[in-house]
């Protein structure tokens, strides 16, 4: 196996391919890459607003025993068009179709519903439910199977990638009360998240549209942190989904450590180079890693293996940006929420009637950076910089961040009121109570699991904590 090579570009980058395949590969990287820098007219839309979702969800049955890889693949072959499979054996993801131009956020959440309650229907032929939390806590990395046989994609890019990780400078503790060693890259198969894909209108609206969606993503990390609980462990740390990946993925040489940001995760700065809105050192900054021989998906491998908290994706007339860093939440409305607010934040900040040419100033990077090592680490239990780069209580913070999405989509003229009961709006209604008590899903479960644990065996306890966060659709099994 070929590590490290400088083939076309490739500087020090770990590779999984090696000679002539690598090298042809890498060359239609290239191509595709100048294809759309050269034809950005092509990626230019009129739609002011226009999203789908993808979603995670672990399988499990009464036992809370995982999913096997051909039961997972049984559920997802019935319904191929919506269901996709992970690298986690016990974990499937429904993708939504995209809602263009909604008059309403209930036109997501129908969506949402719809593609949840069908993909509950198929697990429960199956004798299994979905699981509505940002990890899988019941079983060990030991324990955990990853899909693909051997000699497969799967097998062959995790074995690569626990290989060239830089266990020397990653830490083998991982945790503030339970700690495990999350040096293996199957812990990133052991997470769960929802993902928001907004169209952009041009090329240079993408990297707008990412640069704003880093800055704000930590406001709603902070808001809907819900990963807390790993192999039976409270680790103490409010959502550590993307930590663990940063961890488990950590390809940096000795030299890059304090000076490069981890493959996984964390932006060193913003995209576009000397502050313009430039498609090119998006791509730049790619450092693909390809795992097949396949010229024709050569952009594909290096954008699927880019595992920034931002990404932007391409179709054959579109650019989509990626919202990644936010884990499966325990109800659909919660997922909307967190979804709805970023899209509304953006369209605040984009708007130059009320910010001027060029839109909202970005915050300090540095500062950014903290909030995001904060939200994940302590959720609304701390300070975070708002907006204007001042540092506040994070639930001060956050309810003034929602008041500027509010402001946001209705600029895009899209309700996000009146489709819920009673006099709130869905923020109110999906979030108020966290920032009220200053905690998140995540931290809740971990306390109420924590007491538990104290009258019965951690796994019952477990058990019970994870139960209201399971969807069932059991009476048609």
């Amino acid at each position: 196996m070929q590590l490290r090579v400088d083939v076309f570009g490739i500087e020090d980058v770990p590779q999984l391919l090696e000679g002539e395949e690598l090298e042809e590969v890498h060359a239609a990287f290239q191509q595709q890459v100048e294809e759309i820098e050269q034809n950005p007219s092509r990626f230019e839309n009129s739609e002011e607003l226009k999203a789908g979702f993808e979603v995670e969800y672990a399988l499990l049955d009464q036992e809370n025993e995982q999913a096997s890889e051909e039961t997972r693949d049984r559920i997802k072959d019935r319904d191929d068009e919506i269901l996709d499979s992970e690298l986690a054996a016990s974990v499937i993801e429904a993708q939504t179709d995209p809602v263009s131009e909604p008059e309403s956020l209930d036109e997501f959440e129908n969506e949402l519903v719809q593609k949840e309650e069908r993909t509950a229907e198929l697990a429960a032929e199956e004798g299994f439910d979905l699981l509505r939390y940002g990890t899988n806590p019941f079983p060990t990395v030991d324990e955990f199977e990853r899909s693909g046989d051997e000699g497969t994609r799967y097998e062959l890019f995790a074995n690569f990638l626990d290989e060239v990780r830089n266990d020397g400078m990653v830490h083998d503790r991982f945790g503030i009360n339970e700690s495990f060693d999350p040096r293996d890259i199957h812990y990133s198969g052991m997470i769960a998240s929802t993902q928001t894909n907004l169209q952009a209108q041009s090329l240079d609206d993408a990297v707008d549209k990412a640069n704003y969606g880093y800055m704000f993503a930590p406001f709603a990390e902070a808001l809907g942190a819900n990963a807390r609980i790993m192999e039976q462990k409270d680790t103490g740390i409010s959502d550590m989904r993307m930590p663990v990946w940063e961890r488990s993925a950590d390809l940096r040489e000795y030299e890059d450590f304090g000076e490069e940001a981890p493959r996984a995760g964390k932006m060193g700065s913003y995209i576009g180079k000397e502050n313009s809105h430039d498609i090119e050192d998006y791509f730049e900054r790619l450092e693909p890693i390809y795992v097949a021989p396949d010229p024709d998906s050569a952009l594909d491998q290096a954008i699927d293996n880019n595992w920034k908290d931002i990404n932007i994706k391409f179709t054959d007339d579109a650019a989509l940006v990626e919202l990644r860093p936010f884990s499966t939440q325990p109800s659909v409305r919660e997922d909307l929420a967190l979804s709805a607010f970023m899209v509304g934040r953006i369209a605040y900040a984009q708007d130059e009637e009320i910010h001027g040419p060029g839109g909202e100033e970005l915050m300090d990077i540095g500062k950014v950076n903290r909030n995001r090592y904060t939200a994940m680490h302590n959720g609304l239990d701390e300070k975070l910089y708002d907006s204007s780069g001042n540092q506040r209580q994070a639930s001060k913070v956050v309810q003034d961040e929602l008041e500027y999405a509010r402001k946001g989509l209705d600029r895009l003229g899209v309700d996000y009121e009146r489709f819920v009961a009673g006099d709130n709006d869905l923020f109110d209604e999906a979030l108020g109570e966290r920032i009220e008590n200053e905690k998140t899903p995540g931290d809740r479960s971990a306390e109420i699991y924590d007491d538990l644990r104290q009258q019965m065996p951690d796994e019952e306890a477990l058990a019970e904590v994870m139960d209201p966060y399971k969807v069932s659709d059991r009476n048609t099994a």
